[in-house]
């Protein structure tokens, strides 16, 4: 059994079927599987890893099927799969981490699950039963964001082959294909949609579809940009959190 000191910030990292996941126990007992955008590599300099140790929410951040150290090709199905599969194990409440080969536990009732930019659809998506799930500056609706956004996704998947070639291991035609055939469903239970006010990403007109389709609770992040960059204050209240 591993032990931890709870004042260090420390990653673990577990093989989940195929799925490289980093993982940050800070002792709670909620528990955040975070759904990335591309691209992304979260380490312990990520601000989402500081507000979950100073919060003690326990962080899984899965790297999709097909990028980065996880096997396979990158896929919008794929992506699914992988949140899919990391809130069963987050669920379980114990695994067995990869550098010293030790059991760590958790306790894995009370699962957040949250996606900003590109990690909103997998997090959408998902069909596996969630305590929340936080959308933050997401991308959802692929053919309004192509009618609407300054920053198309299609020069982002051309940024990916160009410049993380063997990190993003994928198609662009196939998963443009996949995007494009995206069904959605009507609400969903305990929604939370968080927006920077200053998004130059994801548009007004996105986020306004989001809202009548899915009815989120809504949250506005003053100044906020593309970036998972939350106020504590916001934090604490889609977390529950009752400390000062």
């Amino acid at each position: 059994m591993l032990t931890l000191n709870q004042n260090k910030i420390m990653e673990l990292r577990i093989n989940n079927n195929g799925i490289l996941t980093s993982v940050w126990l800070n002792g709670g007992d909620k528990n955040l599987i975070y759904a990335s955008g591309l691209p992304q590599y979260v380490t312990k300099h990520h601000p989402i890893v500081k507000l979950c140790q100073n919060f003690k929410v326990n962080l899984f951040v899965p790297r999709y099927k097909g990028s980065w150290e996880s096997d396979g090709d990158f896929t919008i199905a794929g992506s699914i799969y992988s949140i899919k599969e990391t809130i069963k194990m987050v669920r379980g409440g114990k695994t067995i981490e990869l550098y010293n080969d030790s059991k760590i536990t958790w306790d894995g009732q009370k699962i957040f699950l949250m996606g900003s930019s590109f990690g909103g659809i997998p997090a959408i998506f998902n069909k596996e039963e969630v305590y929340k799930t936080i959308l933050v500056n997401p991308l959802i609706n692929f053919s309004l964001h192509r009618e609407l956004s300054t920053v198309p996704f299609e020069k982002n998947l051309d940024f990916l082959l160009k410049a993380f070639k063997n990190v993003y291991r994928f198609e662009k035609s196939n998963l443009i294909k996949e995007l494009e055939n995206l069904e959605y469903l009507g609400q969903k239970n305990n929604l939370v949609l968080i927006r920077g006010s200053k998004d130059n990403v994801i548009s007004k007109g996105e986020i306004e579809w989001i809202k009548n389709k899915f009815n989120p609770d809504y949250l506005e992040i003053v100044d906020g940009e593309h970036s998972l960059k939350i106020p504590d204050d916001i934090f604490k209240k889609v977390f529950e959190i009752d400390i000062l």
